[in-house]
């Protein structure tokens, strides 16, 4: 019987939000675990994490501006 296990990168939408006062340190931290959890709880252990998750962006909406 053959097995095989398939290296793949992915983009993750993060649901949380944070509030203007909120350090981008505490967003990109706070972004990967939620990323990591929603991962996690997708797959249960069918994966593992090789290297370092990335924060590629981080969205600041601003007032009357598109």
């Amino acid at each position: 019987m053959a097995t095989a296990r398939v290296k793949v990168t992915l983009e993750v939408e993060v649901r949380s939000s944070w509030g203007n006062e909120c350090r981008l340190e505490q967003v990109e931290k706070q972004a990967t675990d939620d990323a990591l959890g929603a991962l996690r709880n997708g797959l249960r252990d069918r994966f593992t994490i090789i290297g370092a998750p990335e924060v590629i962006c981080i969205l600041v909406p601003t007032k009357g501006k598109l």
